[in-house]
């Protein structure tokens, strides 16, 4: 074997690129893709602080992505207090931007309204679109009309203005320019929206919190956390409460019996928790006090388990001078904790019992 036939790659590695190509090739789509970015986000966040920052970034999502979604975009992604989203048309895409900036004045003229303003870039052009995500120069470029906007400003470039009905929009040419990296000039226009009329009388603002996949462990977490100290109270004391009813009380108090009866139900449970961890992954949002709620649970958890411990590691009955007797109990079952313990009976009988003469379904 001479040393072009060794450095030749093998056959199955040359066909597996070629598939790979092929897929890519056949994603490539005709894009709008839109850039927002809140103007002078960075002073914000140092004149607000973190907490105050993060409720503006939230608040602006809530206002812009039911617009978005309005004009049918799809969002591709959220980076800091910036959005990419994609349209299959440049009109929709441009209806949005518009639609964006008129929602954040009407916010901004409202008392206690949004204090930021925006700027939108949008370009159109061929890109590489897989399920969550677009690659290719066309977003390359989106980003740099963004770049070049001001607060309350849509930019354009040349090809969206060519795929526009141009009728329907107030356009007016800027002077282009050559973006870094690339040789030829790129036209832009800008939108004057103010003379638009008004696309946002049938949106309301979202009352949902816009998550990240960070968020969404924490969620899961929260969730499951309060499932486990859900379960751990329903063992040591919910359980005994249900017993008071007779026709629940076998079941109740010996849950893994339910469960051996009826294995239908272990499977149903099983799917349950399966379909609940890839919805909560699929999400992009959830409303702002069902999070609060889980974190509030989550931190009851902490609590509980806490004093729990505290309470197994010290248990009360070392304690001196506790009464280990049970005075009273209103439910079926009973622990008989010596012998000769007085009873009553639900009919107020007085009964003396010990822990062996006690019939089998008292015992437990």
């Amino acid at each position: 074997m001479n040393g072009d036939e060794r450095d030749m790659p093998e056959a199955p590695q040359i066909k597996f690129t070629e598939s790979i190509a092929r897929q890519i090739a056949g994603s490539r789509q005709q894009v709008s893709i839109l850039f927002t970015d809140i103007e002078y986000s960075t002073l914000h966040w140092d004149v607000l602080g973190d907490v105050d920052g993060r409720l503006m970034v939230d608040q602006h999502n809530r206002l812009l992505f039911p617009v978005i979604k309005r004009f049918r975009g799809k969002i591709i992604k959220t980076i800091g207090d910036a959005i990419m989203a994609s349209f299959k048309t440049p009109d929709g895409a441009v209806s949005a931007a518009i639609g964006i900036q008129q929602i954040l004045s009407q916010a901004r003229s409202q008392k206690g309204g949004v204090i930021f303003s925006v700027r939108i870039g949008i370009h159109t052009g061929t890109g590489i679109v897989e399920h969550s995500d677009i690659f290719g120069d066309v977003v390359n470029v989106a980003a740099k009309i963004q770049s070049r906007c001001l607060g309350d400003e849509i930019l354009l470039t040349g090809s969206t203005v060519e795929a526009l009905d141009t009728e329907c929009y107030e356009l007016n040419e800027l002077q282009g320019f050559v973006p870094k990296g690339k040789q030829e000039l790129i036209s832009v226009f800008s939108c004057e929206w103010r003379n638009h009329w008004n696309l946002i009388s049938d949106i309301e603002p979202r009352l949902f919190l816009s998550i990240s996949t960070r968020d969404k462990v924490d969620i899961l977490i929260y969730t499951i956390a309060s499932m486990g100290i859900g379960y751990i109270l329903y063992l040591k004391y919910i359980r005994y409460i249900i017993a008071d009813y007779e026709a629940l009380a076998l079941l109740s108090l010996n849950p893994s019996l339910l469960l051996h009866q009826y294995p239908s139900i272990t499977a149903a449970l099983t799917a349950v928790t399966v379909l609940v961890g890839i919805w909560v992954f699929r999400i992009h949002s959830i409303p702002h006090i069902v999070y609060k709620l889980l974190k509030g649970m989550y931190g009851f958890c902490i609590g509980f388990l806490a004093i729990y411990t505290l309470a197994v590691l010290f248990p009360m009955d070392s304690l001196p001078h506790w009464d280990r007797k049970i005075i009273q109990s209103r439910h079926l079952f009973v622990r008989v904790m010596e012998d000769d313990t007085r009873i009553h009976s639900k009919h107020q009988r007085m009964l003396r019992c010990s822990p062996r003469s006690m019939p089998a379904p008292y015992c437990y």
